[in-house]
């Protein structure tokens, strides 16, 4: 069970992104879309709705930006290694950092949403995703 989760959630993400410009018309989007291809009632419609606010709370703090920092790094003649490789990792571990927050936030109100759904909401969701992964992941 941990293993869906761990699936749809950056499926659900995924697709936020994947859709739209900006940030809060890919999460309507998406949140739209379950809302609508899982016929919810009003308490999976709120506990979708904690969840997309917690996903959108979790999108809109504020993250390092390294951009800067690189464009230094490779505006020189030759590349340094050493800065280089600090560079990557230092931003690889605060990428890693930030997506353990996101999940520890995000999770309860998660799996608050997959337990009001039942038994047949859960397999259209689950055909969603298997349909969603086909077709971003043909051999």
């Amino acid at each position: 069970m941990k293993k869906f989760f761990i699936i749809l959630i950056p499926a659900v993400l995924l697709v936020a992104f994947a859709c739209h410009r900006d940030r809060d018309s890919r999460i309507d989007f998406v949140k739209n879309r379950i809302s609508s291809e899982l016929d919810l009632n009003e308490d999976q419609e709120a506990r979708l709705t904690d969840l997309t606010n917690a996903i959108r709370e979790q999108m809109k703090q504020s993250r390092t930006e390294p951009m800067e920092e690189l464009i230094t790094l490779l505006d020189r003649p030759t590349l340094d290694a050493e800065q280089s490789k600090a560079f990557f990792e230092k931003h690889m571990a605060e990428r890693t950092a930030r997506l353990h927050t996101i999940y520890e936030a995000v999770y309860p109100k998660f799996a608050a949403f997959h337990a009001s759904l039942s038994e047949e909401q859960r397999k259209e969701a689950l055909a969603c995703i298997e349909k969603f992964h086909r077709r971003w992941h043909k051999e």
